[in-house]
């Protein structure tokens, strides 16, 4: 058996020597499968690219633009085997990972896809706990969620479903993880069979959850869009405030948006006899459910 292990690199040099040296261990274990490393490097201006030179492991760098998916489908189209082996540089692997992982395509030949869990960093972190909840629960739904740090497949199968959709490659976490770690897998079943072999255990990284959850800065890696993802919920929080304040409240005796009167006071210190009373404009009639339907729809 032939294949290739792909692994993007952008600033890994925290990580890359640790993941490198957990392959080489699996390497150094298997017998009758040939393997060639395919390091994808996005324009590293960190020592990633040093590093790997200056590892022992044999491996080919690639270069690449930015964007994960767009790194991964470079380094399929550079690898030379038919079994891609797709891997991450803030990971590290059991030392009998690659030979779990590639096992069913030894003793099968209606196989698409194996992977195998892949843990958090920390084992009571909430980035291991969304991992597991993810990658137990999503089964019971029917789907699969496949790291794109712990998955092998066929390569022509790969090509057969049109790859990755990179044309949602972009700094939308949420866009990415969906079309790499559920739409594709979904779409290679189409393919042969996807299998989850438990034995083939990996360990990786919460740099990209904790930069989610806004507990820190992500360090190496593809540096996500994180809070754009929040804007939903300011919008939600200004309406909230617009609706909650009384020189906007809308009070109709018929109980008709259209027939409310607003009594608008002169300055802080008017009295209720001071005030004028006149008929609100459309855009103080519409405002607040103007920014609800904007907020929801957006």
């Amino acid at each position: 058996m032939e294949g290739s292990i792909v692994i993007p690199t952008l600033n890994e040099a925290d990580c890359i020597a640790d993941c490198l040296d957990s392959v080489t261990r699996n390497l150094e274990r298997l017998d009758d499968v040939d393997l060639e490393v395919v390091i994808v490097d996005s324009h590293s201006t960190d020592d990633t690219v040093g590093i790997v030179r200056s590892h022992p492991i044999d491996c080919r760098i690639v270069d690449a633009e930015n964007g994960i998916l767009t790194a991964r489908h470079a380094g399929i189209e550079a690898a030379d085997g038919e079994i891609i082996v797709s891997l991450d540089a803030d990971t590290v692997y059991g030392d009998r990972y690659l030979s779990a992982l590639l096992t069913p395509f030894r003793e099968r030949s209606d196989v698409a896809l194996t992977y195998g869990p892949c843990y958090g960093e920390y084992p009571h972190h909430i980035d291991a706990v969304l991992r597991l909840g993810l990658q137990y629960g999503l089964p019971f739904a029917g789907l699969d969620w496949v790291s794109g740090a712990n998955r092998a497949f066929v390569r022509s199968a790969y090509y057969a479903v049109g790859g990755y959709d990179r044309s949602i490659d972009s700094r939308s976490v949420f866009r990415v993880m969906a079309e790499e770690q559920v739409a594709f897998p979904l779409r290679l079943r189409s393919e042969g069979e996807i299998v989850f072999v438990d034995a083939a255990t990996a360990r990786q990284s919460a740099r990209t959850l904790e930069q989610l959850f806004l507990l820190g800065r992500k360090n190496g890696g593809q540096e996500w869009s994180i809070l754009h993802h929040y804007r939903f919920l300011e919008r939600l929080k200004n309406v909230a405030r617009k609706l909650a304040d009384p020189r906007l409240s809308v009070v109709g005796a018929s109980g008709s948006t259209a027939a409310a009167r607003h009594r608008v006071a002169d300055g802080p210190g008017s009295s209720p006899d001071e005030t004028a009373e006149r008929s609100p404009s459309a855009d103080e009639q519409n405002g607040p459910e103007s920014d609800v339907d904007r907020a929801v729809h957006e």
